[in-house]
This record gives C-alpha cells, structure tokens and sequence, in this order.
C-alpha cells in the first residue's frame, strides 16, 4: 500500500470513486423510475389526471 501515498494517486482513486458512485447512483435511480412507472401505471395515469383536473376544474367541483 506504499504507491497510494504517492501525491495525486489518492486523489485520483478519490475521482474515480466518486464518478463510479455518481454513475451507480444514477443507474439505480432509473431503474427505481422504470419500476415505480411499470409497477404502478394506472396509479401515475390517474395521479396525472387528477392533477389536471385539480389545475383546470372550477373550485366548487373539489369541495
């Protein structure tokens, strides 16, 4: 482990690391998305309906 206390080496094991999270985290991120949207489409679509309605109904219609 003598070469990782080489000035820049960690540095460079530090950037890699951190890109390789970013991209993981990313990944996971999107999968999470296509799951939730695969899991639960008919709840997105009528979450998305409600939420137009919500926007474009006359608020006596909500009560």
């Amino acid at each position: 482990m003598r070469d990782v206390e080489k000035p820049g080496r960690l540095q460079l094991l530090h950037a890699a690391l951190e890109r390789s999270m970013r991209a993981l985290h990313r990944k996971r991120w999107r999968l999470q998305m296509r799951a939730r949207r695969l899991s639960a489409p008919v709840t997105l679509r009528a979450y998305l309906r409600e939420h137009h309605l919500r926007q474009h109904a006359p608020l006596g219609l909500l009560q």
